[in-house]
């Protein structure tokens, strides 16, 4: 088995953290006793020792209370770690069960942006709607997007799992066009994390980029809060209508954000 860190395991791993969050002293333990399973055989299955049975993945499915979209993830990445490993036979009952999660809807949940809520991830997926980098090469596409190899493969294989992604005939397509991440007024720690480094990515091309390259610009202004909805929807619009403008002919690709925020002190505002 390679060294990949599957997603039912992090589903696993996060339900824990949660359990000790609540109580320090939980122990691992505690929770395999949970699970109605050994310390030793949970031990192995977040090190990537041991494969999730059917029956072993339906007890651990219920026994931590998965959302829909977590469990179509759980399932399926378990059905990942058995096609990766040649010397497992697949499980029939996991494979139907995987098969039988559709993907029509990309409105993804806060659980699934988690998982790749890493810039990187949405590169990758522009990055293959360019003539060049369809076939999947993972060094093609940590060279042209500066990570490190291992970087590029794990991403391809979670859009891969997540079905953003997949192969034909030795090419890689995007499942769809568009892809949002659920209730944009929620601010969650995944979307924070990406526009960080969404903002530092920025900082670097202004260093470090021709000018003829880019736009830096800013203003500032005195508005009125209240219509600060009225500008969400504004923002929105524009973006999707200049996307529409410059992806017509795609050779590179490029990152949009657009920041609107108050300088101005709660505590000091007028009165």
């Amino acid at each position: 088995m390679r060294n990949i860190r599957y997603d039912y395991q992090t589903l696993i791993q996060d339900e824990f953290v949660k359990k000790q969050n609540i109580n320090t002293n939980y122990s691992l333990r505690s929770f395999a006793r949970f699970l109605e399973i050994s310390p030793g055989a949970l031990s192995q299955i977040l090190s990537g020792k041991k494969f999730l049975t059917y029956k072993l993945a339906l007890k651990i499915s219920e026994k931590i209370e998965l959302d829909p979209c977590e469990i179509k993830v759980f399932w399926k990445s378990i059905q990942a770690s058995y096609h990766d490993n040649g010397r497992i036979r697949k499980d029939p009952k996991i494979e139907n069960i995987a098969k039988s999660f559709k993907a029509e809807s990309l409105d993804l949940t806060p659980q699934i942006f988690s998982v790749i809520a890493d810039w990187y991830h949405y590169a990758i997926l522009q990055l293959i709607t360019i003539p060049g980098f369809q076939n999947g090469n993972h060094k093609k596409i940590s060279k042209a997007l500066g990570i490190t190899d291992i970087q590029a493969r794990n991403a391809y294989e979670k859009l891969l799992r997540l079905e953003l992604i997949e192969e034909v005939n030795g090419e890689v397509f995007r499942t769809s066009e568009q892809i949002t991440t659920g209730d944009p007024s929620l601010t969650t720690k995944a979307f924070r994390k990406r526009i960080k480094q969404i903002t530092e990515l920025s900082l670097h091309s202004l260093e470090n980029d021709p000018v003829e390259t880019r736009n830096h610009t800013t203003m500032t202004m005195s508005i009125d809060p209240d219509k600060i909805s009225l500008a969400k929807d504004m923002i929105q619009n524009f973006m999707d209508e200049l996307s529409d403008v410059l992806m017509t002919d795609k050779k590179q690709v490029y990152e949009l954000q657009i920041n609107l925020f108050p300088l101005q002190k709660k505590d000091q505002e007028h009165e």
